[in-house]
């Protein structure tokens, strides 16, 4: 294919060469496919199709008056189904069938399209510009996804191996995508092919499914030799160290729990790309997730007792999903104290102590009952006694309540008989009183009285010494009769 001057066809048998330019719509050639006897031609002027039978052929031109979109074309792709797929430079996707031409670009963010890859489904995938790829579900695209990416969305070359992965070509080397496991094998310096940049769309692929991609630096070949299943990194663990002193890996790796800092070497395996690979390992029972790294050792420090498996993957992509894996078992020892044997002869000695307590507290419980029983026996006794004492005082004392009972009564006989005579003396006194009163008062006030009637008259010297003593004796009787009265009248009053 020429741009500007149609193509050359050279007959690999005969190597006749035969010019065509003025056969075509626009001699400015993108790129060229065929299947069995017909020929694609992707033109600045639309798609051509040619069909040959020996050393005749038949050149039929499609643009934008025949139903394609645009006449602008990157690449004119056949599928398995013999359907035409036609790149447009920002008009999408164009398909021709039994049917006609077909119009697609929903989902493309851009609308640029460089050309067309088949894969091991048969789904359909495009090389769109600056943006990767992109698959077609029947009426849409959808953009390839984030856990794989390619390392470049730049793409100049774009094809199918024969396991039906996808092969991209960009400025850093070569993406291989296994659609099936939905992985990425890069290539690149170690084949010698960074910075050799590919011309758009010069792809082709001969009989025996290798693939040609034309750069500025000459011609790649690609040409898988097996399925990606069986080419990937392969994980190797090669070293153990405890205190930088070397462990032969090989023997039965069980450690006492003083040795317990432990450094793990290990490398990947892999010659196409042996600078791009990257690790991941985790110590199982100790880590609790993956540990991503691209050093070729990994160091524990004062691991704990325990069974460990340390556990290897490698990968030239960063995808560990399909890594193979190595693994390496080992055993921390417990101490003497943590061992099975010691905490079972601590359990039964444990058991046998908690028995001996309990039959000697059974035995102490018993002795401190007996000892109880023996005191209750006695204060029993000795209530009793105290009961028996009480019960006795209380007879004493009911018959001294009964005594005194009979002495009260005795008592309020005499009482009675006490109160009778005193109201009988009282009566006396009274009358006594009353005569007293009157009857001896009145005589004594008489003659009283005529003692001071006889001072009146002249009397005699023996007269008066007479009258002296009536005098004296009338007021000693007179003295002996208030005296009486004030007697009787206390008496009535301390009655």
């Amino acid at each position: 294919g020429l741009y500007g001057e149609g193509v050359i066809r050279i007959h690999p048998e005969t190597k006749t060469i035969r010019y065509l330019n003025r056969e075509l719509r626009n001699g400015n050639v993108l790129s060229i496919t065929g299947k069995g006897n017909v020929v694609w031609l992707a033109t600045l002027g639309g798609g051509t199709q040619i069909n040959f039978s020996g050393e005749q052929l038949t050149v039929h031109n499609y643009g934008s008056g025949d139903g394609l979109i645009t006449d602008y074309i990157y690449q004119v792709f056949i599928d398995s189904q013999n359907r035409k797929w036609f790149a447009t430079d920002g008009k999408g996707v164009d398909m021709l069938d039994h049917a006609g031409f077909h119009h697609y670009q929903k989902g493309l963010n851009s609308k640029v399209v460089y050309g067309f890859a088949e894969d091991c489904d048969h789904a359909i995938w495009v090389n769109v510009q600056a943006d990767g790829i992109y698959k077609f579900d029947g009426t849409s695209f959808l953009p390839f996804g984030k856990e794989t990416p390619l390392r470049d969305n730049n793409i100049n070359g774009f094809s199918s191996d024969q396991y039906g992965n996808l092969v991209v070509m960009h400025d850093l080397g070569i993406d291989i995508y296994d659609v099936k496991r939905n992985k990425i094998r890069y290539l690149g310096d170690e084949m010698g092919i960074r910075d050799k940049k590919a011309n758009l769309n010069a792809v082709a692929k001969d009989d025996h499914g290798r693939i040609f991609f034309g750069t500025d630096g000459g011609i790649i070949r690609y040409a898988p030799i097996s399925d990606l299943a069986i080419t990937s990194p392969v994980s190797v663990i090669n070293g153990l160290n405890i205190f930088d002193q070397a462990i032969d890996i090989s023997g039965n790796l069980i450690f006492s729990h003083d040795r317990n800092d432990i450094t793990l070497s290990y490398l990947g395996i892999w010659y196409q790309n042996p600078a791009a690979l990257s690790f991941q390992y985790r110590l199982e029972n100790y880590d609790r997730d993956w540990i991503s790294s691209r050093d070729h050792s990994a160091t524990y420090s004062s691991l704990p007792p325990g069974n460990y498996v340390f556990r290897l993957r490698t990968s030239d992509t960063g995808d560990f999903k399909d890594a193979q894996e190595a693994t390496l078992q080992f055993v921390v020892s417990p101490p003497f104290w943590r061992t099975m044997w010691f905490y079972v002869l601590s359990t039964l000695a444990t058991v046998f102590l908690i028995f001996a307590y309990v039959r000697y507290r059974e035995r102490k419980l018993l002795e401190d009952n007996k000892l109880l029983e023996e005191k209750v026996r006695e204060r029993t006794l000795e209530i009793q006694k105290k009961t028996d004492e009480i019960q006795a005082q209380n007879e004493e004392i009911q018959a001294q309540s009964e005594e005194i009972m009979g002495f009260n009564e005795n008592l309020e006989t005499l009482v009675k008989d006490r109160t009778r005579e005193l109201e009988s003396k009282n009566k006396a006194l009274e009358e006594y009183a009353f005569i007293n009163a009157h009857e001896l008062r009145a005589p004594v006030a008489s003659i009283l009285g005529l003692i001071n009637l006889m001072r009146t008259i002249e009397l005699k010297e023996d007269e008066k010494i007479y009258l002296e003593h009536l005098q004296r004796s009338a007021d000693k009787l007179d003295a002996v009769v208030n005296s009486i009265t004030r007697a009787i009248e206390k008496g009535d009053l301390n009655v």
